[in-house]
């Protein structure tokens, strides 16, 4: 069995129409290897929801994809409708951002979940109700059996993301995807789901992609992160690699606009400008216009990705060393 569960190479997915084209995705590439949960984070708009929709091959009839998604070695890209049911689910599941959207709200709970558990193969209905009633106790969800019988409406948003994190797990997937499963709780909720998370993975040596553009749960929750910018990925490495010495100028400026515990300053730090429009062609670095440390060649040649530490890949022309790297301090992360 591979030690890589979910591998993206030179992944690039274009969204075409009458009027342009948008290059949501250019070039991307990772692997998540078994038992790890891996972060991707950056700005909304900078591919990454595009990427893990790829990844189970839920794209719209207007996307060009190109490059290669491996799942336990199985190719996502060009797969039937056939082969891409029998991976969904039973290889890889997903949870939403916003379980209420997820959720019919004319239907109760367990009975959304056996359906989902039962679409996943040859399972009846008593031994997925089974399955289901299991997970609901294995997220500590009160009351599982009353849980089962409520509507969306009835349950809170942690209860709701609890069950979504059940369905996902029923039919025991090598990889969940996890696309900002925490935004829409409060700070409590989202620790209760972090460690919930945590616990899971380690239990059943489950491999976990978890988008977010949050920080501090990638510094709370991940072994490894990407971080992605324009459809691309533009550094990579352990958790504490790319928090403590940041070594691309994006991931440097996204340290500092996090809020420090007990600072003093009366302003918040952020990126000025904003992600550019991937509808026009992109020549030299896509961050150049927001950039500190631009230099001529940034703006005509495309940087390379290099590593400049074991494990650590970055895509930059200039890109500091975590040795010469001015550490980046943000209270409570690491």
């Amino acid at each position: 069995m591979s030690d890589t569960v979910l591998s993206i190479q030179d992944l690039t997915v274009d969204f075409c129409s009458f009027e342009r084209t948008v290059h949501a995705v250019r070039g991307c590439s990772f692997d998540v290897k078994r038992g790890e949960i891996m972060g991707l984070v950056g700005e909304s708009g900078s591919g990454k929801s595009v990427t893990s929709m790829a990844a189970l091959g839920l794209m719209a009839t207007s996307a060009e994809l190109s490059g290669s998604v491996r799942v336990n070695g199985q190719e996502i890209i060009g797969a039937s409708a056939a082969e891409l049911r029998a991976i969904r689910g039973n290889k890889i599941s997903m949870i939403f951002q916003n379980p209420l959207t997820a959720l019919n709200p004319f239907l109760r709970v367990g009975r959304q979940a056996v359906d989902a558990v039962c679409a996943q193969g040859d399972i009846r209905r008593p031994e997925g109700q089974a399955r289901i009633l299991e997970a609901f106790g294995e997220v500590r969800l009160p009351d599982p059996e009353i849980a089962f019988n409520k509507y969306p409406h009835q349950m809170s948003g942690g209860q709701l993301q609890r069950v979504m994190i059940a369905m996902a797990l029923a039919c025991q997937p090598d990889l969940l995807i996890a696309d900002e499963p925490t935004t829409a709780l409060d700070v409590t909720v989202q620790a209760q789901i972090i460690i919930l998370l945590r616990e899971l993975a380690k239990k059943v040596n489950l491999s976990v992609l978890f988008i977010t553009h949050d920080l501090g749960v990638i510094a709370s929750l991940c072994d490894r992160v990407a971080v992605m910018y324009a459809g691309q990925i533009v550094e990579s490495g352990t958790t504490e690699q790319v928090l403590c010495a940041p070594a691309h100028p994006y991931t440097t400026k996204l340290m500092q606009t996090v809020p420090e515990i007990g600072s003093l300053k009366s302003e918040l730090s952020y990126i000025p400008g904003q992600v550019p429009d991937l509808a026009r062609p992109v020549s030299g670095c896509a961050f150049v216009d927001r950039c500190d440390m631009v230099m001529d060649r940034c703006r005509t040649l495309a940087p390379a990705v290099s590593e400049i530490k074991a494990g650590q890949m970055v895509r930059c022309h200039h890109a500091a060393t975590p040795a010469q790297a001015e550490k980046v301090q943000i209270g409570g992360l690491l």
